[in-house]
């Protein structure tokens, strides 16, 4: 009897570690692991913005976005016009298509500098991806899963939003234009304002990029236009 009672507790035991180690496991599988910069200051403002990141209240604007512009749950588009349209946004934001334009106004002289700028921040920014180490928006396991329709940017980090800084770009060139002469007329400015939130909407909208992405974004375009 005695051994049997043994048998019995050790094969509880067993059960129950097993259960364990099989939660464990699950949630293992279930929640992503994030890599964490090795320098300790980037490490600080890592932890420090990546509650921000995978908060309900981020990933519940960036879905409540998603629905008012047509979006189901599944990831269905119930709207196919602000679809093509924010896909055409998103593509605007691609630095290769950004920077077309230049071959029209290549002669101007403001153009070298122009380049340089453009570059180097937008070198800046995707350096301080690597540095930070920001995920993307959260697309399972939480309360607000955010609907991804695009997976281009998959591997890079999410902090800063590059396209974001592409949409200062009209601005940038605008201003440089003033400087040397050339006025813009209001409509103008409000057209560069219009293509700027489009590209920001798109972001929102594929379900690419979080709230902190977008601001990070804005701050590094901000700076290419002063």
């Amino acid at each position: 009897r005695n051994n049997s009672k043994t048998n019995q507790r050790t094969t509880t035991n067993n059960d129950c570690s097993d259960k364990k180690e099989e939660k464990v496991q699950l949630q293992k599988f279930l929640l992503p692991v994030y890599e964490k910069p090795k320098n300790s200051f980037f490490r600080a403002i890592h932890d420090l913005l990546l509650p921000v990141v995978l908060s309900d209240t981020s990933n519940k604007w960036i879905v409540s976005f998603q629905q008012i512009a047509g979006l189901t749950q599944d990831g269905k588009v119930k709207d196919k016009f602000l679809y093509y349209y924010f896909k055409f946004a998103a593509a605007c934001g691609e630095e290769s298509f950004a920077l077309m334009p230049l071959a029209v106004w290549l002669y101007l002289p403001l153009a070298p500098a122009l380049i340089t700028n453009f570059g180097f921040v937008l070198l800046c920014a995707q350096i301080t991806k690597e540095l930070f180490m920001l995920p993307r928006p959260l697309t399972r396991n939480v309360k607000y899963p955010v609907i991804k329709l695009e997976t281009t940017f998959d591997t890079e980090h999410g902090f800063p939003s590059t396209h974001t800084c592409v949409g200062f770009l009209p601005f940038t060139i605008l201003l440089r234009l003033s400087r040397v002469g050339i006025e813009c007329t209001p409509t103008v400015w409000l057209s560069a304002a219009f293509m700027l939130v489009s590209i920001i909407g798109s972001r929102l909208y594929l379900g690419v990029h979080s709230l902190v992405d977008i601001f990070g974004g804005m701050l590094f375009g901000t700076v290419m236009t002063v």
